[in-house]
């Protein structure tokens, strides 16, 4: 809420900035997204005089803080403003860029899947200039970088299948990402399973009915687990193929997905899902 980033800032005195992007997943705590951009401004307003703030220039969202940011007499960069990630491709799943830094080009194998982190890594890299790193040290850093439990991961699970685990908390652009990543993968037969997304405020339907579509496009089969927008996902869903099957709330999704899941199947776990369906999606026991 307003005020949790000034009282935290307090603490922490910060000296550089960064706002990554201004989603909606926080409409329904704030209200508005002029009430979220006040609330990111706040780490900005931390900052001293001389201090400096990177800011995604990419994401339009961020208009509003970078023109108050200038009027206001802050330092702010783009984070695309110097070296660039460019010509960012996608090789069985994982992300490949190239380092576009002053003369230099250098071609980058990451270890993150899809273009789900494309933004931060090209913030990462603004950062690590900013400290001085050379272009081949911060190429070096992207190459040996694993992602941890937190990131989206790819892994073999139950019967054999190939599970994108997104299972944490979820985010339009993120699910949107995912459904991309999907979308790129060769499979029999693929399996959504989401519970929404929560605390989208007045655009949580228009954003459900908007993803539901576009995962009716790339899923044979979904599984809709929470209350967060479930009925406008369901009728985006609807609107791009009634014929493919979607089940809300199940009362046995477990046994639902046992009888459709083979080594054939990709599945995406997009949210966190009960406890239980976790368990035996991520298992690799048959």
């Amino acid at each position: 809420k307003k005020g949790e980033i000034r009282d935290i800032a307090r603490l922490i005195r910060p000296t550089i900035a960064v706002i990554t992007g201004i989603a909606p997943q926080h409409l329904g705590l704030f209200g508005s997204l002029d009430n979220l951009n006040q609330a990111k401004y706040e780490l900005i307003e931390a900052t001293p005089s001389d201090g400096t703030t990177f800011i995604n220039c990419s994401d339009p969202q961020t208009a509003s803080i970078r023109k108050r940011a200038t009027a206001d007499g802050r330092q702010w960069k783009c984070t695309d403003g110097g070296w660039k990630l460019i010509k960012p491709t996608v090789k069985n799943l994982y992300l490949s860029v190239t380092l576009a830094a002053d003369k230099t080009s250098i071609p980058i194998n990451t270890k993150l899947p899809g273009f789900t982190y494309l933004d931060n890594l090209q913030t990462a890299v603004a950062i690590a200039r900013e400290f001085g790193l050379t272009p081949g040290e911060v190429a070096e850093s992207i190459t040996s970088f694993t992602p941890t439990k937190y990131f989206t991961s790819i892994k073999t699970g139950l019967h054999g299948a190939t599970v994108i685990d997104d299972g944490g908390t979820s985010n339009p652009e993120g699910f949107r990402a995912a459904i991309d990543m999907a979308s790129r993968v060769n499979a029999n037969n693929k399996i959504l399973l989401t519970p929404g997304i929560i605390d989208l405020g007045e655009k949580s339907d228009s954003i459900h009915r908007e993803l539901g579509a576009r995962s009716s496009q790339v899923f044979d089969l979904a599984v809709h687990t929470g209350a967060a927008g479930s009925q406008a996902f369901k009728s985006g869903w609807e609107s791009s193929d009634k014929k493919k099957p979607l089940y809300t709330n199940p009362p046995h999704i477990d046994s639902i997905l046992k009888k459709e899941i083979t080594n054939q199947t990709l599945i995406l776990i997009e949210g966190k899902l009960p406890v239980h369906t976790q368990k035996m999606l991520r298992t690799t026991a048959g």
